[in-house]
């Protein structure tokens, strides 16, 4: 089973890298991506005042663009996922590869990513599954954080044993994807999914456990995730995003295909826009 997480383009071109000589002059003000928060970054002045943090998403642009407009002068980068921002900015940003120089910075920003996750509102994650009559199947989960994922495939079997697993899948998928320090609540539309996924949280033996991997089982029990049930088909734009693409998923496996990003985004953004996180402008 192919399933097809989304990941981030390479970047354009390397900015060049802090020369430790020129560091204290060079520093005026550092930024880095939050831990497992998808387009969460905190930044800070080099005397550690200052700090912020923002929701940029995918679009490195337009964090680029808002120091550029915030902080005329030098900027460093640090960590992972910065090198797309770097490249947006070019002569004005430098990457600095030499963590832990700048202790102050550090420990401001590190303080502050604790009291920005901590504060952030729970990720709601719909996951839905698609089936045919031929054992062609599709999945597709949707955060309101902007994040999503899609796949289809060939399953032999009947339908509803089909759509129960393409159902599965999703909710194995979303669990894969969603890297998180916050609360998740699953928006799940079937019911006997509902259930197994309410039995694993409370570390219980699930009704479906063989189709269930031991890594998603474990996950459900020790992260902080709840699971709701959501009535499908009734406008809810984070279910209907989620049917979408399970829907698009399958009709690509039936004409063998790999789903288009481009295609899953414009669902997302049209069926979800409702309930996805709004840029920082």
């Amino acid at each position: 089973m192919n399933i097809d997480i989304p990941k981030p383009c390479p970047p354009p071109r390397r900015a060049p890298t802090v020369p430790p000589a020129e560091q204290t002059a060079l520093l005026d003000v550092v930024v880095r991506p939050v831990m497992h928060e998808w387009g969460l970054f905190v930044w800070a002045l080099n005397d550690g005042t200052q700090v912020q943090s923002g929701h940029f998403r995918d679009d490195p642009a337009t964090l680029a663009n808002w120091i550029t407009e915030h902080y005329p002068g030098s900027v460093v980068l640090r960590g992972s996922g910065v090198e797309r921002i770097a490249a947006e900015m070019g002569e004005q940003a430098c990457l600095d590869l030499t963590p832990g120089t700048s202790s102050d910075i550090d420990r401001a920003l590190g303080r502050f990513e604790t009291e920005t996750v901590t504060k952030l509102p729970t990720l709601l994650v719909a996951t839905d599954g698609s089936a045919d009559n031929n054992s062609y199947v599709g999945l597709g989960w949707v955060g309101d954080d902007g994040r999503y994922s899609a796949g289809g495939w060939r399953q032999r079997g009947r339908r509803q044993v089909n759509a129960l697993r393409a159902e599965i899948a999703a909710v194995v998928s979303a669990m894969d994807g969603v890297h998180t320090d916050r609360r998740v609540e699953l928006l799940i539309d079937s019911r006997t999914v509902l259930e197994d996924v309410r039995l694993a949280m409370d570390a219980k033996p699930v009704r479906f456990g063989s189709r269930f991997p031991t890594r998603t089982l474990h996950r459900l029990a020790v992260m902080d995730v709840q699971a709701s049930w959501v009535k499908g088909h009734q406008g809810h734009g984070l279910n209907e995003a989620a049917d979408q693409l399970a829907t698009y998923a399958r009709r690509c496996a039936i004409a063998g295909i790999e789903p288009r990003r481009s295609v899953m985004k414009e669902i997302v953004g049209r069926e979800g826009a409702a309930f996805t996180t709004p840029a920082v402008s």
